[in-house]
């Protein structure tokens, strides 16, 4: 994220700090912050969320954002953008510098476990408002990862690229019998 400067906003940070404060005592809430374009709410936002993770290690920050373009015609992207954050589509929102690299690592670190909410939870956002191939693709990704594939599959491929090229291919019928 870039660095800007953040003035005369602390009555509504005190607000946002608010609603953190109830959340973190077991009053889960949705919060909307609204405003003319060209506001600052992003600012507030993004500058709210870094205090916050900063004052709490373990907070994952899921932001979603009205598009005053299509609002009309998606009036769930808020919800849309916020669930893909937390089932760890995070690339998009990293590359757009909405979201700190730390933050994006966080959540990638709870889709596991934010994709057994989802399901025990929410089953109906399932296609509704986040692809269930998208959550299938990234909870495939993220358990790859995690147990080494990714890595062991990375190096096959390396070692197969790295081999000098022949006219034709020799593949031994005896590996892949065996294999």
């Amino acid at each position: 994220m870039t660095e800007q400067a953040f003035v005369a906003r602390e009555r509504e940070l005190s607000q946002l700090q608010t609603f953190l404060d109830r959340a973190l005592a077991g009053q889960g809430q949705v919060c909307f912050v609204i405003g003319e374009a060209g506001s600052g709410k992003t600012t507030l936002v993004a500058e709210f969320a870094r205090r916050a993770q900063e004052a709490h290690a373990d907070l994952l920050v899921a932001i979603g954002i009205c598009n005053a373009q299509t609002g009309i015609g998606d009036p769930y992207l808020p919800f849309r953008e916020a669930l893909g954050l937390l089932i760890g589509d995070v690339e998009t929102k990293l590359a757009q510098k909405a979201i700190t690299q730390e933050n994006a690592s966080r959540l990638r670190a709870a889709l596991i476990r934010s994709t057994q909410v989802l399901i025990q939870a929410g089953p109906h956002l399932v296609n509704a408002l986040v692809p269930g191939s998208l959550v299938i693709g990234l909870l495939g990704r993220a358990v790859a990862e995690k147990v080494g594939w990714t890595d062991q599959l990375e190096r096959l491929v390396r070692r197969e690229q790295e081999k000098p090229e022949v006219a034709e291919p020799a593949i031994e019928q005896g590996h892949i019998f065996e294999q």
